[in-house]
């Protein structure tokens, strides 16, 4: 069983919480909650439909006595944010203790250092992309010039190998029609992964879209210059545009979910892929490329046409379905922590395209439902979750989906999401060590670490939501939301 919280699930989950907080504040986002009135809360009772409670009647501080020392936490949080952005850089090639003397290529981001029982010493392309994402975002963050990593030339060290991997010919395919593309990992020395494995995997291409065009952003907010590359328009042209046609080419076609398991079409794929097709055409438009661009907004249209009628909603269940073809034969229920992941890595609070172009964004009554399921069905099916029911409306250890066995007093209604969107993290703080390391999941019934160890994942996915925990803090004491 894998449990998602020392991953990218409850990482997700908690940055949902946080904007909950902003959307409620009436703060700076161009969103609007749905209003309870409009959805209906997935539960076996009201008791389970926390949001109402929430809304309804605020959260008692007694739910919170884990968080009592908030001192205590908040150097946690410090802490721990610190150790895992660390802990993306040492797992990046050329960067600490991993480089080419020992296999390791400059740009390649393993995706753990475990070697055995399992063995991750791998680049996955969907990997690589999420954790270099999070270098993108400490820029934009810090802005280049206070750059003490030198991110931006690892972050082009990536893109190089980007450039590179394209071209490996694979068990996927090859380079000639981009059907190489889909292959979801490499070895670290830039050299095929020969032995069977659920391929292709057709998120990746669209992963790294989204994190180089944010790289792309970047420069051209600091008026920042290339030091690889002749200039935007060659990353555009030589990687860009490789990505984007595989995605024109594939979107419709069955490919392996992010967790590697199932073939077929997938909620989390096609949304990324969506996203994907966004911002190539913002960029076709950028460089002039109206051929491209007319191709582009066809294939926009018609994968956009397909989300909202390929059956990841469904009048027989409230919530997102990530994969239909299991949902309809009655092989799982649905629920799946990759449509959370989906909605987040496709939508850009800060923009109104984003709520307007591309379906489930935070606020849609589907996804709120989806997060409702998810902690409802979670808190009682993982054995070291039923310690912390008591404490009512608080955050607990959240796995893929239902089905898996994988191994390895006196508060507004602002503090009272405050607490519960923390009460996730403290379920990372409950299980990691001392030091703040990170595996790739704990036990449901002992809460030990156990699976890949420092796994760059888990510290990209709860780096990122320290991350806006404290940008929806900052605005919230900028703005007067926070309660006193």
């Amino acid at each position: 069983m894998k449990v998602i919280s020392l991953c990218d699930g409850l990482c997700k989950l908690i940055v949902i919480a946080w904007l909950l907080v902003l959307v409620d504040c009436q703060l700076p986002i161009p969103i609007q909650l749905t209003t309870v009135k409009d959805f209906v809360l997935f539960g076996k009772d009201d008791d389970d439909n926390f949001f109402l409670k929430i809304l309804k009647n605020g959260v008692s501080k007694k739910n919170y006595k884990f968080l009592e020392d908030d001192d205590a936490f908040e150097e946690w949080i410090e802490k721990e944010k610190n150790y895992c952005f660390q802990g993306i850089l040492n797992n990046i090639g050329g960067m600490g203790k991993f480089n080419a003397s020992n296999g390791v290529l400059e740009g390649v981001v393993i995706a753990s250092p475990s070697r055995s029982d399992p063995d991750y010493f791998y680049q996955w392309v969907r990997d690589a992309a999420l954790a270099v994402n999070s270098l993108v975002e400490y820029l934009d963050d810090n802005g280049i010039d206070n750059d003490d990593y030198k991110l931006s030339s690892i972050i082009e060290s990536y893109v190089e190998n980007s450039y590179n991997l394209q071209r490996i010919t694979n068990p996927s395919g090859g380079f000639e029609d981009l059907s190489g593309l889909g292959e979801p990992k490499f070895l670290t020395n830039n050299t095929p992964f020969s032995e069977n494995w659920g391929r292709p995997q057709n998120d990746g291409p669209a992963l790294r879209i989204l994190t180089i065009s944010n790289f792309l952003k970047i420069l051209n907010k600091y008026n920042s210059k290339l030091t690889r590359f002749p200039n935007e328009k060659y990353i555009y042209e030589n990687i860009l545009k490789n990505d984007l046609k595989f995605i024109l080419l594939n979107w419709n076609e069955d490919s392996f979910d992010l967790w590697e398991e199932i073939y077929s079409k997938h909620l989390f794929t096609s949304l990324t892929q969506l996203k994907a097709l966004q911002i190539g055409l913002k960029l076709a438009n950028f460089f002039n490329d109206q051929d491209f661009y007319n191709e582009l907004s066809i294939g926009f249209t018609q994968l956009k046409a397909f989300l909202q009628a390929g059956g990841f909603e469904s009048s027989a269940a409230p919530y997102l379905i990530e994969t239909p073809s299991l949902f309809f034969k009655n092989a799982r229920k649905g629920l799946d922590i990759a449509t959370i992941l989906a909605s987040l890595r496709s939508h850009d609070i800060t923009s109104i395209e984003d709520v307007s172009d591309i379906p489930y964004d935070i606020s849609d009554p589907y996804l709120l439902n989806t997060f409702t399921a998810l902690v409802n069905d979670m808190k009682y099916r993982y054995p070291i979750n039923h310690q912390r029911i008591k404490f009512g409306t608080i955050g607990f250890g959240l796995g893929r989906y239902p089905e898996d066995v994988y191994n390895g007093v006196g508060y507004d209604f602002s503090s009272s999401v405050v607490k519960y969107a923390d009460s996730f993290l403290d379920v990372v703080r409950e299980h990691v060590d001392g030091q703040g390391s990170m595996s790739e999941q704990f036990n449901k019934y002992t809460g030990y670490m156990e699976g890949a160890d420092d796994l760059t994942w888990s510290y990209g996915a709860t780096w990122g939501s320290i991350r806006w925990r404290n940008k929806v803090l900052d605005i919230m004491n900028t703005t007067g939301a926070m309660a006193t």
